[in-house]
């Protein structure tokens, strides 16, 4: 089942998730930390609240915030993120591939 048919499965009740989540999705990556301590961000939160507890109720069940789909990403994603980075701080994509994978190693290293 692909990604976009389980989103549409979760969301075939009507709620307005789907609308709380593209605002979301909206705001730029640099300016979502400064998004997270605002008014606003308490609001969004309440209203998340308000419809995950409107879809148990229908439901007869408790429907949990943390929403596991099990597919992979869509191919071309991490090529993207790579050229929107490099885009964003002025770098070419291979310096991002290969600071990328240094943090990789990093991470590795300090599991063990």
């Amino acid at each position: 089942m692909s990604l976009d048919q389980q989103k549409n499965d979760l969301l075939r009740q009507k709620t307005e998730l789907e609308l709380l989540w593209a605002k979301i999705k909206k705001i730029p990556p640099l300016e979502r930390r400064q998004f997270l301590e605002s008014e606003a961000f308490k609001v969004h939160s309440h209203d998340i609240g308000d419809e995950l507890k409107m879809l148990a109720d229908k439901k007869g069940g408790e429907v949990n915030r943390v929403v596991q789909l099990k597919a992979k990403a869509p191919r071309g994603t991490r090529k993207d993120i790579l050229e929107q980075i490099a885009q964003t701080f002025g770098l070419t994509t291979k310096q991002v591939d290969n600071m990328w994978q240094a943090y990789r190693r990093f991470e590795a290293e300090e599991i063990t």
